[in-house]
């Protein structure tokens, strides 16, 4: 039996604290979850705990302050948050309930949620991690003639799992090069994709459905090489979509937006790194561009409708702030 549950099962003096931490959490008990229950009674009980349960009427706002002034000393803010919000809540209802004539924990102000400073976009660090993991299973399979072109080796055969490989390496190097939405690369028609690489260029533009309209997005030669060695090995299964899904029990099929996501979760899981889902590589091009051409540019790269959108996405991470501080903190060595 664990102490939640001893705590339900004890006859505690009446009008004690935790005689009525009891009548409140048997309330609660059955309208929220076991967690949610636990998370209330970890955050209360020890109040009784520091006191040996007194007469709840003991409690005044003097010594609520200093109890919450030294959880302080031990506790991160998002741990604070829930355990101000709780004693809150209690100490309310023991007013509505007149187990106290005034609430004393009236004057603890909740810690509003802060707007997080760190960016939804996955580390650079990261992104060339998963690519070259990629790359590594495949390097055999492919290699560059004299002109510098890359070609499939014509002695080699692609297995299945091979051929997916390639498959999510393209994935992953579109949406990081171009900031494009999965939902966009889900859509993508192989007639679109076709027309786009014709031109013997750096980069090439392509024209998606987006969310709302048409939106258009540019690649490197890096993503089309590898268009166009996909384009030779992909199963002829759907040719109507540039981008397939497919496995044992399932048909061959226009990979799903989540399925996209889920991909990169699980090749993220392969080497060990955070795992990350599509919307994050869009994430990683506003910053990464935002450094680079500067906010303006980069609304237009990744086809936002209005530059505060772009603004949005682009928060200084605790890396940028990191770097700034040191800039700008002590340039000198202080015992020199």
């Amino acid at each position: 039996m664990n102490q939640i549950e001893l705590f339900f099962d004890q006859s505690f003096p009446k009008n004690t604290y935790h005689h009525v931490l009891q009548l409140f959490l048997n309330k609660r008990r059955h309208r929220i979850s076991e967690h949610t229950v636990a998370r209330i009674f970890y955050n209360l009980y020890p109040i009784g705990e520091d006191l040996n349960n007194p007469v709840i009427t003991v409690l005044t706002r003097d010594w609520i302050k200093k109890y919450i002034d030294e959880l302080w000393l031990h506790y991160a803010p998002d741990t604070m948050r829930t355990k101000i919000g709780d004693i809150r809540q209690f100490f309310k209802w023991c007013k509505k309930k007149k187990h106290l004539s005034k609430n004393v924990a009236k004057h603890v102000k909740p810690i509003r949620r802060r707007r997080q400073r760190r960016t939804k976009a996955v580390p650079e660090a990261d992104i060339k991690k998963l690519i070259d993991h990629l790359a590594e299973q495949i390097r055999h399979l492919v290699y560059r003639d004299i002109f510098g072109i890359l070609q499939i080796n014509s002695e080699a055969q692609w297995s299945d799992s091979e051929v997916k490989v390639l498959r999510d390496l393209f994935i992953t190097a579109f949406l990081y090069e171009t900031g494009a939405r999965a939902g966009e690369l889900s859509k993508l028609g192989s007639r679109a994709m076709n027309q786009a690489p014709q031109m013997n260029t750096n980069a090439y533009l392509i024209t998606v459905v987006g969310k709302t309209n048409d939106r258009d997005y540019i690649f490197t030669n890096h993503t089309a090489e590898l268009w166009r060695i996909w384009q030779q090995v992909r199963p002829q299964e759907r040719p109507e979509f540039e981008i397939i899904g497919w496995a044992k029990s399932h048909p061959h099929a226009k990979i799903k937006t989540n399925g996209i996501s889920q991909m990169l979760v699980r090749r993220c899981q392969e080497i060990e790194i955070r795992p990350f889902r599509a919307h994050a590589l869009r994430h990683a091009k506003v910053r990464r561009s935002r450094r680079i051409v500067g906010l303006e540019i980069t609304s237009q790269l990744v086809d936002h409708s209005h530059i505060d959108t772009t603004r949005g996405y682009a928060n200084i991470d605790d890396d940028e702030l990191a770097a700034a501080a040191i800039k700008t903190g002590i340039q000198y060595d202080i015992w020199k």
